[in-house]
Order: structure tokens, then C-alpha cells, then sequence
């Protein structure tokens, strides 16, 4: 689920999360945004991204882009993201590309809608909405945290309109990466009627 926006002008920290890199569903490096704030409406450097190709076919589609943010590091980064969707099973695979020569720490995030019940599942995530159930299998390289509502350094909020929050799930898969990389994760996407 996208986080929401949840302030214009009030407690800085609240909007610096909510239009972070964190708030998203994406991947971050070192602990920094993708884009660099110069205050409440103003970006001073932007993470210009683009189209590397898309194709669709019988069976799927799969897409990938690059955004050049974290080219600004002293050990510069590239980050790709492909996506592909296979329909004949109903899985999401989804493939971030890391390509650099240094040591990163990385942190790929999930966010959850509120009306989602999310549990560990060993390794993986569960999560489970009405009657669908997603099976979430992070890349290997990766720790898992299942985090909710944390107020110092913000994780696990969802705004649905301006000046109000909520604690919403948030998955967190982290950890220090050596060079170019990629990290492979998996949705499996399940409807009670496919079991049948």
C-alpha cells in the first residue's frame, strides 16, 4: 500500500518519513532517501529514473526501470528494479540489482494495508487479506523484521488523509551488501477458490 502524506507543514520528522524512501515500497541504501530534501515542498537533488524496457506476453508481463539516486554516494550506486508477473501461477517476482564496488547497507521495504494480516511464516511472510493470501519469500541474504507503529525513527504508518495517522505492518528486509548485487524476492499470490 502506498504510506499516504499525512502533513504539509506540521512536525518535520512526520514529513520527512512520510515522503521518505522508507514510506515506500522500495529499496534503500545507507539509510538515505532516494531524493535529498531541501525543505517541506523543495528537493535539492532528485532520483531521476527511467524505463529500461517492458514487454508482455502470453503467461506475463515483466517490466524494469533505474533511478541514478544514490549515484550521489561516495561509493556510487545503481539500482534497477525488474518486476515480472507470471500469470499462470499468479507470482510476483521482483529483482533489485545493486551495482556498485563497495560495502552498502540496504533495506527493502513492504508496507501493508491496515485491513492485512501479517505473520511470520519461518523465513517468509503470510499475509492475508478477505480471500487472498500472498507468500512472501524474501532474497536469502536478507534479514526479516515485521515491524508496526515504531515512533522514533518512523516505520509501520499509514495516512489516509491529511493530519491523521495509523499503525499499519511494515516488512523489513535488511543487511550489508559487497559489490554488485542482486536480491531476488517472490509473492505468491493465492485465492481461497484456487485450492479447490
Amino acid at each position: 500500500v502506498d504510506s499516504g502524506t499525512y502533513a504539509y507543514h506540521t512536525d518535520k520528522m512526520w514529513r520527512d518519513y512520510f515522503r521518505g524512501t522508507s514510506a515506500h515500497n522500495s529499496l534503500r541504501v545507507d539509510r538515505q532517501d532516494q531524493s535529498v530534501s531541501g525543505g517541506n515542498f523543495l528537493w535539492t537533488r532528485h532520483a531521476n529514473s527511467r524505463l529500461l524496457r517492458s514487454d508482455a506476453r502470453d503467461g506475463g508481463v515483466s517490466v524494469a526501470g533505474v533511478h541514478e539516486g544514490y549515484t550521489r554516494l561516495a561509493d556510487p550506486v545503481r539500482h534497477v528494479r525488474e518486476l515480472e508477473f507470471l500469470q499462470a501461477d499468479s507470482t510476483l517476482v521482483v529483482v533489485d540489482v545493486l551495482e556498485c564496488k563497495g560495502t552498502h547497507f540496504v533495506e527493502v521495504f513492504w508496507h501493508f494495508a491496515a485491513e492485512c494480516r501479517v505473520s511470520r511464516l519461518g523465513s517468509q511472510l503470510k499475509i492475508e487479506r478477505g480471500s487472498v493470501t500472498v507468500v512472501l519469500e524474501p532474497p536469502a541474504m536478507l534479514s526479516l523484521q515485521l515491524l508496526q507503529a515504531r515512533e522514533e525513527d518512523p516505520l509501520g504508518w499509514l495516512s489516509t488523509s491529511l493530519d491523521s495517522r495509523f499503525p499499519s505492518s511494515v516488512a523489513v528486509l535488511s543487511g550489508e551488501v559487497h559489490g554488485s548485487v542482486s536480491m531476488r524476492s517472490v509473492l505468491r499470490i493465492r485465492r481461497k477458490q484456487d485450492e479447490l
